[in-house]
C-alpha cells in the first residue's frame, strides 16, 4: 500500500527558523501566483524569519510571506 506523503504534512508556520523541509502540497488560490516564483510541490525550502513575515530560502531565491499564505503551503521536514 502506498502512503500519502502529505498527510503527514505540517503547514510551515509550524516549522523553525532554519529548519529545512519540502513542500508536498499548497492549498487555495495562491498555489498558482506562488509557482512562478519558485515555490511549488517538491522545492526544498528553508526558513529565514518567522515574524513579521516569513521569509523563506529556496535555491533560486528569497521569499517573503504573509502568514495567512504560510499556512496553505504544507512540508514535510527535512533531517
Amino acid at each position: 500500500m502506498k502512503r500519502d506523503s502529505s498527510a503527514d504534512a505540517d503547514p510551515l508556520t509550524k516549522l523553525k527558523t532554519r529548519e529545512r523541509a519540502r513542500i508536498v502540497r499548497i492549498e487555495g488560490e495562491e498555489a498558482m501566483e506562488l509557482a512562478s516564483f519558485g515555490l511549488y510541490t517538491g522545492t526544498e525550502i528553508q526558513v529565514k524569519q518567522r515574524f513579521p513575515s516569513y521569509i523563506v530560502q529556496t535555491d533560486e531565491a528569497e521569499l517573503a510571506l504573509e502568514p495567512a499564505v504560510a499556512r496553505k503551503i504544507f512540508v514535510l521536514r527535512l533531517k
